[in-house]
């Protein structure tokens, strides 16, 4: 993810550029994009690489095996992290269309022998833990460049709601309580629902509904990172 967000903001990477990382032990790969809509279409980027990973793992480990996720990409495999889903955009408001937008994900293979036995690590596991001993990066990652260009489709020509549909069918916070911080206000409540343009709607206990967009959940990276 590193390499690929200062390739994007170097201007050396550019749209459709993928980047990945050939490890045995962890599965990383880093997409460069060139949105032609708004920050708050754009940042569906994020739901979409998750979508694509559990469909990946859905296919790829054996029917028995849960794939779900956490707000807003954990993912989980039987209820144990394996990793995480990123995406990083430029200084931009909602509106505004971004320069660049880098999605991308680290999801572990193998468990590192020095972290101990499983149940040494509570709450994590690992995909040859779960049922896949021999998947390889290459494959995986594959599979999930796959997965992700059928969904951009989907997005490009039936909008945002499918996608959020999606991911709410796999999400393990829906219908929970949840508490988020983001650009400094506390939303609470549960995770019900989706608005119109697919962004999450979290119900308060007041009967309330807050509709979250998808660029809070994005790393926004300084302009004054890159002097």
């Amino acid at each position: 993810m590193d390499c690929a967000l200062v390739g994007a903001r170097a201007g050396r990477l550019g749209a459709a550029d993928l980047v990945w990382a050939p490890r045995r032990d962890v599965a990383e790969l880093a997409l460069v994009l060139e949105p032609e809509v708004p920050l708050i279409q754009a940042a569906h980027m994020l739901p979409l690489m998750t979508v694509a990973i559990g469909d990946s793992l859905g296919a790829l480990l054996p029917p028995q095996v849960a794939v779900t996720w956490r707000l807003p990409g954990t993912i989980l495999v039987n209820g144990g992290r394996i990793g995480e889903v990123r995406a990083s955009v430029p200084c931009a408001t909602g509106t505004s269309v971004p320069d660049w937008l880098v999605v991308g994900a680290a999801l572990c293979l193998r468990s590192d022998q020095e972290a101990g036995e499983p149940g040494q690590r509570p709450g994590e596991t690992c995909l040859a833990e779960e049922g896949a001993e021999e998947l390889a990066a290459a494959e995986l990652l594959g599979s999930i460049a796959a997965h992700f260009l059928t969904w951009l489709d989907t997005w490009q020509t039936r909008g945002g709601h499918p996608l959020g549909a999606a991911y709410l069918f796999r999400a393990e916070d829906r219908g929970k309580p949840v508490e988020i911080t983001l650009g400094g206000r506390c939303v609470m409540g549960r995770l019900e629902a989706l608005d119109a343009a697919g962004n999450l709607v979290i119900v308060g206990h007041d009967g309330a509904r807050h509709s979250m967009p998808w660029h809070d959940f994005l790393d926004i990276q300084d302009k004054a990172d890159d002097a």
